[in-house]
């Protein structure tokens, strides 16, 4: 619903309708008190938090478009809506006149989110005048601004902040012509009043600015959450980022994408600077996306709070600068304590192939993650970083199991299956198939461990606990030979795997062909029986991960006295181990 039609509906006369008979029956929820009311109806509205994504042009017209719908179902919702000032501190420039003036009256003496966006405005001048015409209306309350999300051209940035703001603890700033438009801008000097307010403000995303860093970090004292983004060509150094979150104490959330600094890769020995590391005590969140030497800069002085830090997501790119030609290996010294610090608090991490530019190492543990991610690299040079990172380190028993799941297809890599072999710790392997098994012949080749009457070489994954072949349909005996070879009782004892293997071939679809003129391909039970048999095979699974109506599965045919496939008509179906 647009928001015209929403004023238009304000403006009806409701009829006087006693409903006091029908109401407990009808709206047992507007027996509530009318604070507890207040309560719950908020709770049905899209969140306001300042620092959320919610809060862009359609954000902020779906939160007045729930409002006004709220307000239609019954007189009782509308006056305890209009009579709570709560419901009315979101302000939007891309409102109409009388729904900001609307606001802004109700919203009493509450402290007030102000949000200025171009919206869908390309027109410059429409846009500047717009939102002169918003300012002029929110400006005598400035006294009660809280938070602000500004995106202006950079004259407009300039002369927002000529006045104080003495409320405002949460600042979003966005740079823009209102056009949408990302453009390069020379450095400007922001006054003595907008760097007083930085020393108050509590969180902070900066977005594209052409400030002068030095100034400006070295400016916030109070910092529990800073958001950089886009930030190039201006100066920032990893060093004026350290030294913010050594001087913010209680900084919890920190979070920096696009920024592309000036620092170039030091020496690998030795601590660069000659500084002690810095240790955020109260952080939570770390959200690190940039280049090599950017994130050197970054991880080579800051340590993680073991035990403290809930999400961590280092993402690692190509430089934006052509000078930028630091190899992976040389960050590796420098991700290894933050990689050691991360697995003392998780079960299990996984290293994930999605595709040939996107390498990816994570791992959880309740509200607990962390996320290791290399994109638009070459995948040797990827797969080099993570075989180096994972070596390195000590897999003593307090250390989390050790996983890699890819689809098929990369397999067929000699480069991908020479990676894989490559990481000595690794107990799961998860593997996708694709409709062309023979990707699988490498990788089973390798699993097989070769000759049985080599000696010198160990078999490959020697700490193999499990393998997960999802949604396989053909090609049984394959693995059936490949295992049987690999547990081989005329292997030399020193080249035996360590562990016994539980083998997984569950599917997430009853229909595991996409045509359905395709049969469906199940595996008999005399081929688990085989797989079961091998003296080094622990377990063997098989079936559909979920319920599905009419899915194929084994029963007992009183009948005849055997197993048969027969039709479970919507009962579950769960995979069997044996």
């Amino acid at each position: 619903m647009e928001l015209k039609s929403l004023e238009r509906a304000d403006d009806q006369q409701w009829p006087n309708v006693n409903l006091a008979a029908q109401r407990k029956r009808a709206f047992p929820i507007s027996e509530l008190p009318p604070e507890l009311l207040g309560a719950v109806l908020e709770l049905s509205l899209p969140p306001t938090d300042p620092m959320g994504s919610v809060l862009n042009h359609r954000g902020t017209s779906a939160y007045m478009a729930a409002l006004y719908d709220l307000r239609l179902v019954s007189s009782l919702w509308r006056d305890t809506i209009d009579g709570s000032p709560s419901f009315w501190v979101l302000v939007s420039s891309g409102w109409s006149r009388k729904a900001v003036a609307t606001a802004v009256a109700r919203s009493g003496t509450c402290p007030l989110i102000i949000h200025i966006s171009p919206g869908m405005i390309s027109n410059e001048r429409a846009y500047t005048a717009s939102t002169k015409e918003f300012l002029r209306a929110v400006n005598p309350h400035r006294q009660r601004w809280a938070a602000a999300i500004v995106a202006l051209p950079l004259e407009g940035l300039l002369k927002f902040f000529d006045t104080p703001i003495p409320r405002l603890d949460t600042l979003r700033l966005f740079l823009t012509d209102g056009s949408g438009r990302i453009e390069t801008f020379d450095t400007v000097t922001p006054n003595s009043i907008f760097l007083e307010l930085l020393s108050k403000l509590q969180h902070v995303h900066l977005n594209h600015l052409p400030l002068p860093w030095d100034a400006v970090l070295s400016a916030f004292k109070s910092l529990r959450t800073l958001i950089l983004t886009t930030i190039r060509d201006h100066g920032i150094m990893s060093e004026q980022i350290t030294q913010a979150i050594s001087n913010n104490p209680f900084l919890e959330s920190l979070t920096m994408m696009g920024v592309e600094t000036g620092d170039r890769l030091v020496s690998v020995e030795g601590s660069p600077c000659g500084l002690d590391p810095v240790v955020p005590p109260k952080l939570k969140v770390f959200r690190v996306k940039g280049s090599v030497a950017f994130l050197h800069g970054i991880l080579s002085r800051i340590r993680l709070p073991v035990g403290v830090v809930e999400v961590v997501v280092l993402v690692l790119v190509p430089g934006y600068s052509s000078a930028d030609l630091a190899p992976l290996t040389a960050l590796v010294p420098y991700l290894l304590p933050t990689i050691r610090s991360l697995l003392m608090w998780v079960k299990k991490s996984l290293i994930i192939l999605k595709d040939e530019f996107e390498y990816s190492w994570i791992g959880y543990e309740g509200s607990k993650s962390f996320k290791l991610e290399l994109q638009n690299f070459a995948f040797a040079v990827a797969s080099g970083c993570i075989v180096s990172l994972t070596n390195k380190l000590d897999w003593t028993p307090g250390f989390p199991d050790l996983g890699f799941a890819t689809e098929s297809s990369f397999i067929r890599s000699s480069e991908t299956l020479g990676a894989l072999k490559s990481i000595r710790a690794l107990k799961h392997i998860e593997i996708s198939i694709g409709l062309d098994n023979s990707h699988l012949a490498e990788f089973l080749g390798a699993l097989s461990g070769g000759n049985v009457d080599t000696k010198d070489d160990p078999v490959p994954f020697p700490l193999l606990k499990s393998l997960q072949l999802r949604n396989w349909r053909s090609g049984i005996e394959k693995v059936i030979k490949a295992v049987k070879q690999r547990y081989s009782s005329d292997r030399p004892e020193p080249s035996r795997p360590r562990c016994k293997l539980r083998l997984d071939f569950t599917s997430s679809k009853a229909a595991w062909f996409p045509r359905p003129d395709q049969p469906k391909a199940i595996i008999r039970i005399d081929k688990i029986n085989r797989l079961r048999s091998i003296d080094g095979v622990k377990s063997v699974r098989f079936g559909c991960l979920k319920e599905q109506p009419g899915m194929m599965a084994v029963v007992w045919n009183e009948e005849e006295s055997r197993v048969v496939w027969g039709e479970l008509e919507g009962k579950a179906s769960r995979s069997p181990a044996y």
